[in-house]
């Protein structure tokens, strides 16, 4: 097995590779409705209910933790004045900074392996004024209250330092790994790699 093929499909620079985790027992989108939004009919918005908990910023450099609480008080503030009715703040310009907020949160929560959404979709869908509101019942979920996450989960280690951008597996990231998963594939049958090769590859792939 050379280090050409292996450079090939990325192998000698394998990073973060989601996987669903079977100690969650609700989608990931319910669960991040549940654990951070909440509804107001009379801004026909959402609202943040929460910060990042310890666990959820670890990970996080110093400046990402002054800019993400920066954050939030400049949304907390708006909301505030958005419900009061106050002249200066537009439905246009608390939406702005709630997919900004909802983003950073976002990305931050898929790089801690806690869950796995895009975040552009996300973001857009529940800083969007006016809002329906979208219902969801954790409860429908037999399971629902075994999922890990609701019980002090903490995610994946990140190093200290890290910036959110560097830890992020996006959508078009993951079709890569199918890619190369083929093209490993193709080299097995061609009889380039053994299965033990294979394997091994293929683990590394999706760790």
């Amino acid at each position: 097995m050379t280090e050409d093929w292996r450079k090939e499909l990325g192998l000698d620079n394998s990073d973060y590779r989601w996987q669903m985790d079977n100690r969650f027992k609700i989608p990931d989108e319910e669960f991040f409705c549940h654990e951070f939004l909440r509804f107001i009919k009379a801004a026909k918005a959402y609202q943040i209910k929460r910060k990042l908990n310890r666990n959820e910023r670890q990970g996080l450099s110093q400046n990402d933790i002054n800019n993400y609480n920066s954050l939030d008080e400049e949304y907390e503030n708006l909301f505030q004045d958005y419900l009061r009715d106050h002249p200066s703040v537009t439905a246009n310009k608390l939406q702005k900074k709630s997919k900004t907020l909802l983003g950073f949160m976002i990305k931050q929560l898929n790089a801690k392996k806690i869950m796995n959404l895009n975040v552009e979709k996300i973001s857009t869908k529940y800083s969007r004024i006016p809002n329906k509101g979208y219902l969801f019942d954790i409860q429908k979920h037999s399971q629902w209250d075994e999922d890990a996450r609701f019980h002090n989960y903490k995610g994946k280690k990140l190093s200290d330092n890290s910036e959110i951008a560097q830890s992020i597996l996006e959508p078009k990231q993951r079709s890569k790994i199918i890619l190369k998963i083929e093209k490993l594939k193709k080299l097995y049958k061609k009889g380039i790699l053994d299965k033990h090769d294979f394997e091994k590859a293929k683990n590394n792939l999706l760790k």
